[in-house]
């Protein structure tokens, strides 16, 4: 036997004993001190007999010590090749237009808007697709995306029917969700999508009025911030499920709990999700100076997220790393990403940049760019030297492809740099909800 290598072990000084944390595993435990000892005295002295047989049963099933001709990075290796060559679900992040009603000023799309909507062939195109997928799918996932996917309301009535009736067909669990800047979000059009099993939807707002307005205008300059809050109200009490995205930078991370007080005024604490997005320099398209680094968007993200989850936000604050397989859609086989004229991008970053596309539906003679989709699904983290050694590779799997791909930020996953303080947290929620089960 040895032990892992992707073992973690912090004081915790309130019961006196020991965190333990497996990053492979997910397995998360506490250990007594004198445990700890013997798990350290064991597999750096050899001293067999001290260890108890019950503890080294525990630590077996935790991942915390593996048999000795067990390469995890093997293991690792083959969590992550099930997860991006899987047949089982085909995900498409559909952009009905590159198009948007929205000036933001951070946004990586303003060099590619242009107004061009979906045709009929592009529709037919994509429909074709599902249906070649039909018989060895179980689930269908899609996104609709933008530009402003709402302007496209009527590709996402289209196919959103013809979706439906494909899964219905061939036994396939369907489900759809939307990235949309909530400014045409009204409570019709949020009915309208319930119906075609839209039950989610991702809405932005990013600080109280005088912030938002100024960084989330209309293309025209005039403010969006109150039509935006009050169809996020009403929408939320017809869909499933709304997070409110806040995307941060220097300039609005001083600003979240004035947001956080407007948002509990309209009554929406506990009908969504608030959560922090990390403003990039992607594509060029932002000041690097006002981006926060991610390490300092880790603290930032950490400290926004248990202050909300205090005040009676639902954050997902209470939560520990889970192992991944394949980083994001952006590295997976069975994901694609559509723009309004049928071309294919494995990043929804690049789209509407057709030299990143790496084909088209419409036109299959169309190669596209292979270097970018083998950079995309060949790449492995274990032979990366940055990542092989690095005892957060399985949370992490090398970070964002993109980034990675154009150099343009720290792709570290933020555990990294919050993770002892992410475990405290969820152990002392864990231990003071199981004492209030017992009194």
């Amino acid at each position: 036997m040895k032990a892992s290598n992707y073992n973690f072990f912090y004081d915790y000084p309130s019961e006196s004993k020991i965190l333990a944390y497996n990053s492979r595993t997910g397995a998360l435990a506490l250990m007594k001190n004198d445990q700890y000892s013997v798990f350290n005295d064991y597999f750096q002295h050899n001293l067999i007999s001290d260890m108890d047989e019950k503890l080294l049963t525990d630590l077996k099933r935790g991942g915390f010590v593996v048999e000795d001709n067990i390469d995890e990075i093997e293991l690792i290796k083959l969590n992550l090749m099930s997860s991006r060559y899987s047949t089982e679900h085909l995900g498409l992040t559909i952009a009905t237009t590159i198009n948007c009603n929205l000036g933001c000023t951070y946004c990586y799309e303003k060099d590619n808007k242009n107004a061009f909507k979906m045709s009929d062939e592009v529709h037919q195109a994509i429909i074709n697709f599902v249906r070649s997928r039909a018989n060895t799918i179980s689930t269908l996932g899609i996104t609709w995306y933008g530009g402003e996917p709402l302007i496209g309301m009527d590709t996402i009535r289209y196919l959103s029917k013809e979706f439906m009736s494909i899964c219905e067909e061939h036994n396939i669990e369907y489900n759809a969700g939307i990235i949309t800047n909530g400014y045409l979000l009204t409570p019709k059009i949020a009915e309208e999508l319930k119906n075609y099993k839209v039950n989610f939807a991702q809405i932005t707002i990013d600080g109280p009025e005088h912030i938002h307005d100024q960084r989330r205008p209309l293309i025209g300059g005039q403010p969006t911030f109150k039509k935006i809050l009050q169809n996020t109200k009403e929408a939320s009490n017809i869909l499933n499920s709304i997070s409110i995205r806040i995307n941060t930078d220097e300039t609005n991370k001083m600003e979240l709990d004035s947001l956080l007080d407007v948002l509990e005024e309209y009554n929406l604490k506990e009908k969504t999700v608030v959560y922090l997005g990390h403003v990039h320099n992607s594509n060029e398209c932002y000041s690097t100076n006002m981006c926060l680094t991610t390490e300092s968007y880790s603290h930032t993200g950490y400290e926004f997220d248990k202050k909300a989850a205090n005040r009676g936000f639902n954050t997902g604050h209470i939560s520990t790393p889970s192992p991944q397989g394949s980083f994001c859609t952006a590295d997976s086989n069975s994901s694609f990403v559509i723009d309004p004229e049928g071309f294919i991008y494995q990043c929804w970053v690049d789209i509407g940049n057709k030299e990143e596309a790496v084909g088209n539906l419409v036109n299959l003679e169309h190669l596209g760019n292979t270097a970018k989709l083998l950079d995309y699904l060949m790449y492995e983290p274990f032979e990366d030297p940055m990542c092989r050694d690095c005892k957060y590779l399985p949370v992490c799997m090398g970070g964002c492809p993109h980034s990675r791909l154009h150099h343009t930020v720290d792709r570290c996953t933020n555990y990294k740099y919050i993770m002892e303080k992410k475990l405290l947290d969820y152990a002392d929620f864990t231990i003071s909800n199981r004492e209030l089960v017992k009194s």
